[in-house]
């Protein structure tokens, strides 16, 4: 960081945010919490370069409480980075 045209490499940085951090003052997005609210879960592959077969959906449906399951195949959406990647994967992990 420069700082006053000082380099603060190696040096100790005042944070303005410290001690609301420390002291637990602050909330983060995850301290918020509204009726109704619904959350995720991420499952993934246990195998790397695995190709997928099948994505057996039955048993998530049973869980209690299951209100949508969002896959590849049903959700198709891909980000432009330096490749274009697949958030949701279809055929291979």
């Amino acid at each position: 960081m420069m700082e006053n045209g000082n380099i603060s490499v190696g040096k100790p940085e005042q944070r303005i945010d410290a001690m609301d951090k420390s002291t637990g003052a602050i909330r983060f997005t995850g301290d918020f919490f509204s009726h109704g609210q619904l959350h995720t879960k991420l499952v993934t592959s246990k195998q790397a370069h695995a190709r997928i077969k099948s994505i057996k959906l039955n048993e998530a449906w049973k869980v209690p409480g299951i209100r949508a399951i969002v896959t590849g195949e049903i959700f198709p959406y891909h980000i432009q980075l330096k490749t274009s990647i697949s958030l949701l994967l279809q055929l291979k992990v």
